[in-house]
């Protein structure tokens, strides 16, 4: 994959040889590096000693890649040929978050296309540029309840939406959709958490009412029209809702 971006000797002033044999010692190092990185993308296969690990909610461990190897991929790729720009941000009380967008430039090329009767034609292949937008966030770290700089919560914030930015081309995902699983996961924990102790309200508020749990099921299932195993993070508000409801009608009868 060559952007066209090479080191061209033809162009360059006269120099002493090994000046020149320096540079194409280094277009050679470019090209192996832009091979690796197109490699990775196309497989979908991050290098094992850049990804790392750090802590996130609920007490597990995610990996990470930092935001080095997301510009050092970027510039083989597209031989720095791209770009970074926040569009807006926001700073709340407790957290800030970033829109910011990647530009991409692959540059157009001379084209000769030869024909099997030995005809050819020639055109200019002409440049195209991606552009991708993305999201970041980070929490303001606080100390003593004050801020402490508000401008590198922007910054990460900022390298956030970078990495999500380039990830939409497919550098790191393989990294970021196992991550996006495993937080996927952790949400799906933090839901079934939080309908058990509105279930747990709702058992107890069905005792006071003397009903087993077979009965406030039947009752939360006939009015959400759902299986309890279905029931989502918005329905633990139904359930205790529910409950107050049946409580009323048993006392209006009474």
């Amino acid at each position: 994959m060559d952007t066209g971006n090479s080191i061209s000797l033809e162009n360059l002033l006269p120099l002493p040889q090994e000046i020149k044999d320096k540079f194409t010692d280094l277009e050679e190092i470019r090209r192996k590096r832009q091979t690796e990185a197109y490699e990775s993308l196309v497989r979908k296969k991050t290098p094992r000693d850049v990804i790392k690990q750090r802590p996130i909610r609920g007490g597990k461990m995610a990996d990470y890649v930092p935001a080095w190897w997301f510009v050092e991929q970027a510039n083989a790729l597209f031989g720095h040929l791209w770009s970074f720009e926040v569009v807006d941000q926001f700073i709340g009380d407790n957290q800030v978050w970033v829109q910011g967008k990647v530009t991409i430039t692959i540059p157009g090329e001379d084209v000769v296309e030869t024909f099997p009767d030995g005809s050819q034609r020639a055109y200019k292949r002409p440049s195209i540029t991606i552009i991708k937008t993305q999201f970041g966030g980070h929490d303001i770290a606080k100390k003593d309840g004050k801020v402490l700089d508000i401008g590198d919560t922007l910054k990460s914030a900022a390298t956030d939406s970078m990495k999500k930015c380039l990830t939409l081309i497919g550098i790191a995902a393989d990294v970021y959709g196992d991550r996006e699983m495993l937080e996927l996961e952790r949400k799906q924990e933090d839901n079934a958490e939080e309908i058990g102790q509105k279930l747990r309200i709702a058992y107890k508020e069905g005792e006071a009412m003397g009903w087993d749990e077979e009965q406030v099921n039947a009752r939360i299932q006939l009015d959400l029209g759902k299986n309890i195993s279905e029931l989502e993070g918005e329905d633990g508000l139904e359930i205790i809702r529910i409950m107050r409801a049946a409580k009323k009608e048993m006392t209006d009868a009474s």
